[in-house]
């Protein structure tokens, strides 16, 4: 991290580590540490696991009621799931 942060620090772009308490105030914490920077989007990497996917919407709607962007990218996977389907559009049962 102290690499990435200097380097980060070159590009005059801060490293900055952000805890909560606990999983659900992640979405209010991230809200007001991008209103604190005058940041205008969130960029932030897709994960799939349930209680992520909720966080990740929270976090949109937060968002969008702030006038605020969220952009997600993928970054886990090849194919996002539920993108690889068959001919006729059902999920492969055989591989």
């Amino acid at each position: 991290l102290q690499v990435l942060s200097a380097d980060l620090q070159r590009l005059n772009i801060p490293l900055l580590l952000l805890e909560t308490p606990t999983f659900a105030e992640t979405p209010a914490a991230l809200l007001r540490l991008t209103q604190e920077h005058g940041c205008q989007a969130l960029h932030y990497n897709r994960e799939y696991e349930l209680n992520e996917l909720r966080r990740d919407q929270r976090v949109a709607e937060l968002f969008a009621s702030a006038g605020l962007e969220t952009v997600a990218h993928t970054d886990q996977v090849f194919a996002e799931p539920g993108t690889v389907l068959t001919q006729t559009g059902q999920f492969f049962t055989v591989f």
